[in-house]
């Protein structure tokens, strides 16, 4: 996959996009030293390519009554049930799975699960996880303490250059 033109403009703003998906133009025209119409162009420019998927709202998981997050490792039956679309189909569907992905190793996916308490998180297990068809093991870590929470992609922004008063000149 080739990776589209970005420049340190372009950064600046998915910098400050990522901390603040809901700044204005005047402000990104601010970090960007560009015009708010400038700022505009080059931000439709980046959800054209793609770049930008989406923007969100993040809430507050504790404060919305979501005081469990686990992490889920699950096996399939490989050779009982080849539906392995089928499966990822029927975990897309859970609400309780903020994350899901195909890894490597002794397990097939790892899962990032919120619930209430704890007594939902095993109706969810139980419930929900294990009936899935196909499914071999299930194997739960329950986190004690978020450590560090991030959405942010750790892009680099170069250092703007020091002027040395002196213009470039191709005849110098």
């Amino acid at each position: 996959m080739q990776e589209p033109l970005l420049d340190d403009i372009d950064r600046k703003l998915l910098v400050h996009l990522q901390r603040n998906a809901a700044a204005t133009n005047v402000e990104l025209s601010e970090v960007a030293f560009l015009s708010p119409p400038q700022c505009h162009r080059r931000i439709k420019r980046l959800e054209r390519l793609g770049v930008i998927k989406k923007s969100v709202v993040l809430l507050d998981r504790q404060k919305m009554g979501f005081g469990v997050v686990a992490m889920v490792s699950i096996s399939r039956d490989k050779e009982l049930y080849k539906g392995l679309q089928e499966i990822e189909t029927l975990l897309n569907r859970f609400p309780e799975i903020l994350e899901c992905y195909s890894i490597t190793g002794d397990f097939d996916y790892l899962l990032k699960v919120v619930a209430a308490d704890l007594e939902e998180f095993s109706i969810f297990l139980r419930e929900k996880l294990m009936r899935v068809p196909g499914i071999s093991a299930v194997r739960s870590a329950v986190c004690l303490d978020e450590v560090k929470y991030s959405t942010a992609l750790p892009i680099e922004v170069r250092p703007a250059k020091k002027s040395t008063g002196r213009r470039n000149n191709p005849k110098d």
